[in-house]
């Protein structure tokens, strides 16, 4: 690591605010954007649903509580942070976005900082630094107002990266930190043990704390049981299907490749990816992947074998990559907002790689000194001329964080068989009132498990099909998937209770609807007066269903009232 950077404090503050005001220009179209998605759990249901006192930080930190899954993750610092912001900021999600764009900002800084310590010549930190700013797959993590998780996770991981020589105890406070704002900061976990093994290997070895670096492995260890059972309960797993283990393979291998091409272009970025695996062992993306693997492999074994450094960071990115890689299934397995956290160890990989190539051409063929330096001049220029297209394409894609409509139209356009593009079909039929074209379309957003088919009958302009046979077939569907889908994973909080009895209801099952709503309410929780608005519609449904037939039966005895 290089402790001589001639890099004053005061250069790296110039370019954290040069980050933040050119962010903030390039971001201005999402920055009125509305709350989207997963904004309803952890921005405005936290919100709507918690005050912010010391007893929802108790819950938010208890890792049995019912918080974490009703969250998806077990996240407390996050929660905490997202509560506090919506004490600031309330319902407008302007000040949200300014928050995310900003700290986006200081995680480009602190990457310049880790690259000038790594010995990375100054004016290339520089343009890595900005190629993340700038990087339009960025955008999703930025321009989502509850991606902020992600930011602050990634800004802690690179925290505890810089601090990890000099300042071992705040390294695994930071660490700890960043694992509680998203488990993704767990990639610097094998960064830190490569840079240790290194240390040993190279000049002044055994400057890293072994001991410090146990305790990461402790703090990982007293953090999984929460994360991973909240996780598993919520039911985010569950993505494509494979045919074979070949197939499966085919495709992390796949998914790999596209995220490289990514990274180094921003070739593929798209909302809501839905990428389908590769059919056979002649597919383009599975091939691609072989030489790109191959070098990878190389640089990580041969770097470690050597004591580089360089080796830590092409780890730190695969590693980022394998929680995401499919290796276990799940819905919109890839997404833009994941390279969020492989780009960074790419890049410093990169540039290392770049410093070690110029360094040993020019010490083995001297005369070409003036050669190398024309070379290295002419890529400065490329990439930034890469630069300016990233900001401007970054741009565009800001302004489709405005509402979700653009997005899922965007999804639609490249994924035409996936669960969104379906949804977008299914709306503009019903805009036509072709509800024979929608039904299909309904059934493939079901079949798919997109997850928005809990709320696809809630539509006003589909409610008007309600009696529809074929409508009437699939909302009973949906109502049975709800119910074995939360009862197979055993996690009964209030709002799955409610999607229970919701399911219950639906079917016809009153008696076990009002069975669910009154044990949601033994429970306790912050959805009581929903709870209690739900039993007064069942129970009310129920009276009238029971006078019905008592009047029916009156009738018939020829003593009731005349039918109106």
């Amino acid at each position: 690591m290089n402790q001589n950077d001639e890099f004053a404090p005061r250069t790296y503050t110039a370019f954290f605010a040069a980050a933040c005001v050119l962010c903030l220009w390039v971001y201005r179209a999402a920055l009125d954007g509305v709350f989207l998605s997963d904004d309803s759990f952890y921005v405005t249901g936290l919100a709507r649903n918690y005050p912010l006192d010391w007893d929802f930080i108790a819950q938010a930190f208890n890792p049995s509580s019912d918080l974490k899954f009703q969250i998806m993750n077990y996240a407390p610092l996050y929660l905490v942070t997202s509560r506090v912001e919506s004490a600031v900021f309330g319902a407008n999600p302007f000040g949200f976005h300014v928050v995310n764009v900003v700290f986006h900002a200081f995680n480009a800084t602190l990457l310049v900082v880790l690259m000038r310590r790594e010995g990375i010549v100054a004016h290339w930190a520089m343009i890595g630094g900005a190629f993340f700013a700038l990087h339009p797959a960025n955008v999703e993590a930025v321009a989502w107002i509850s991606q902020l998780r992600s930011i602050l996770a990634l800004g802690c991981a690179m925290g505890s990266i810089l601090a990890l020589r000099r300042f071992p105890a705040l390294a695994a406070l930071l660490f700890g930190a960043g694992l509680l704002f998203k488990v993704s900061a767990l990639l610097v976990l094998p960064v830190a043990w490569t840079l240790y093994w290194c240390s040993r290997k190279g000049p002044g070895g055994g400057r890293i704390s072994l001991s410090w670096l146990w305790v990461w492995v402790l703090l990982f260890g007293l953090y999984s049981y929460p994360q991973f059972t909240s996780f598993y309960s919520t039911g985010r797993a569950g993505g494509p299907e494979f045919a074979s283990l070949a197939e499966h393979l085919r495709y992390i291998a796949a998914l790999g490749a596209r995220y490289l091409l990514m990274a180094a272009s921003s070739a593929g970025v798209s909302a809501y990816q839905l990428p389908i695996a590769p059919q056979s062992w002649w597919g383009s993306w599975w091939l691609a992947s072989l030489p790109i693997g191959g070098v990878l492999l190389w640089r990580i074994f041969s770097g470690i074998a050597r004591g580089k450094r360089e080796a830590a960071y092409w780890l730190g990115a695969a590693a980022a990559f394998a929680p995401i890689s499919q290796f276990i299934p799940f819905y919109f397995g890839m997404a833009d907002r994941y390279l969020y956290f492989i780009l960074p160890g790419l890049l410093v990989a990169t540039l290392l790689w770049r410093e070690e190539v110029v360094s040993r051409v020019a010490r083995r063929l001297p005369t070409l000194e003036r050669s190398i330096a024309l070379g290295d001049k002419t890529l400065r220029v490329a990439v930034i001329l890469l630069l300016f297209f990233f900001a401007s394409r970054s741009t565009e894609r800001a302004a489709l964080w405005k509402e979700k409509g653009s997005l899922l139209i965007e999804s639609a356009a490249n994924y035409p068989h996936g669960g969104p593009a379906s949804l977008v079909r299914t709306v503009n039929a019903l805009e036509r009132g072709d509800i024979e074209s929608a039904i299909p379309e309904i059934r493939n957003v079901v079949d798919t498990r997109y997850h928005e088919y809990v709320n696809l009958f809630d539509m006003p302009k589909l409610a008007r099909y309600a009696n529809h046979p074929e409508v009437r077939a699939l909302h009973e569907r949906v109502a049975r998937l709800t119910i074995e889908g939360i009862e197979e994973r055993g996690v009964t909080t209030q709002r799955q209770m409610r999607s229970i009895a919701s399911a219950y209801f639906y079917l016809g099952n009153n008696t076990a609807a009002i069975a669910q709503l009154e044990q949601a309410l033994r429970r306790g929780g912050p959805e009581r007066q929903a709870i209690l608005a739900d039993l007064e519609m069942i129970r009310g449904a129920d009276r009238a269903r029971r006078e019905k037939k008592r009047m029916e039966k009156l009738r018939a005895q020829g003593i009731g009232p005349p039918e109106e």
